[in-house]
């Protein structure tokens, strides 16, 4: 965003974060991001980024303690960290694939947090296995506080999406931010 607001000063972004299924034309929004499969038919669509992988994580001293899963049904013995929708306070599931086989294992969490950064803080801290977004736990990987396990089990997410209603005028400053978009990707 830093980049993007240098290069055209006079714009002003206001984000905010929901994890709800929002109707952005309703609610008065320019655009929104979304996983690419959550799309709805009637919106434009530019990708931002990638295909994204999921993780499940734990920190050293939380694996040396209670042991190493070796398959998606060991989950169920472990302690969790769990993300949860701030919109409907559901417990998010942990996709996962075994033997060609979708597996929706929703935890029964030790701690759960509506913001993935303090889910991935806890794991790092010992508390469980926490399931996320990897590139969110970048840093903490690096450094060696948390570890991926079952990656063989993991699914890639389709990219983020910026979208946007399919209407003739799109106003000056979205035509700004999508073009600076794409010129980022290249």
């Amino acid at each position: 965003m830093g980049r993007f607001l240098d290069s055209y000063p006079d714009i002003r972004l206001d984000l905010v974060f929901n994890d709800g299924l929002v109707d952005i034309a309703a609610e008065g929004f320019d655009a929104g991001v979304r996983i690419g499969e959550l799309l709805e038919k009637d919106m434009i669509a530019v990708r931002i980024g990638g295909p994204m992988r999921m993780a499940v994580l734990a920190s050293p001293t939380y694996l040396a303690e209670f042991g190493m899963p070796q398959r998606p049904a060991d989950l169920a013995r472990h302690r969790c960290i769990a993300y949860r929708f701030a919109s409907t306070r559901a417990i998010s599931s942990w996709d996962l694939i075994e033997n060609g086989r979708e597996i929706a294992f929703t935890p029964d969490p030790r701690l759960s947090a509506n913001t993935m950064p303090l889910v991935v803080e806890a794991a790092a801290q010992g508390v469980g296995l926490a399931y996320t977004i990897e590139h969110l736990a970048r840093r903490r990987l690096e450094e060696g506080s948390l570890l991926k396990v079952l990656e063989p089990f993991l699914p890639a997410l389709d990219p983020l999406h910026l979208y946007y209603p399919s209407r003739r005028l799109i106003p000056t400053k979205l035509r700004a931010f999508i073009d600076f978009l794409r010129a980022e990707e290249k």
